[in-house]
């Protein structure tokens, strides 16, 4: 069974850059959603072979519904992402609101999931940091 380690809530240091960006300029250019995707990734074991462009964005461009609700992101992050023990992704749409993205790691028999496998369409909560 994999064990992640828990880091304290509240916001990480992605999400800060990702706050930073945002008041510098609230609609995003592709640059900058790229720039963002290119942040989350940081220290992947595969960063240095992808490189994210305002050509290769929208790669990223994905349908996340929770709920009811389905939006329309540029969804980014890696596997260290936890907020306490909650799994989270990053999303950014296109007029540059952020989301947090929160994604079970576990099946309903209570079996951990392996992050590569987990259905990214479906989060069970999400939380906007576009707004105070």
């Amino acid at each position: 069974m994999r064990t992640h380690k828990a880091k304290s809530s509240g916001y990480n240091s992605a999400d800060y850059d990702v706050m930073a960006v945002l008041a510098e300029d609230q609609a995003m250019s592709r640059k900058k959603i790229a720039d963002l995707l290119n942040e989350w990734f940081k220290n992947e074991p595969w960063d240095k072979l992808y490189h994210i462009d305002e050509n290769s964005i929208d790669n990223y461009l994905t349908n996340v519904t929770v709920g009811d609700r389905t939006y329309n992101v540029y969804l980014g992050g890696n596997d260290e992402m936890f907020d306490v023990n909650e799994f989270y992704q990053m999303g950014v749409t296109k007029d540059g609101e952020i989301y947090r993205f929160y994604f079970s790691t576990t099946d309903e028999n209570g079996n951990e999931i392996p992050l590569d496998c987990i259905d990214y369409s479906k989060a069970y909560r999400v939380e906007e940091l576009t707004r105070n």
